[in-house]
């Protein structure tokens, strides 16, 4: 069974996008954490594939 994903509107995911640009780009919200998050995404996408 996969994990569930979260769907988020393209108005939150402008919101997020503009929220995470203000961000250091060295920081570790944008150099480590999206970039994990984001795979974890694909992973669940690929997990949902798999299982159909």
């Amino acid at each position: 069974m996969c994990p569930q994903l979260v769907e988020y509107s393209a108005a939150v995911q402008d919101q997020a996008r503009a929220e995470l640009q203000t961000l250091p780009p060295g920081g570790v919200v944008r150099g480590r954490f999206m970039p994990d998050y984001g795979r974890m995404r694909d992973e669940v996408r690929a997990c949902k594939r798999v299982a159909r």
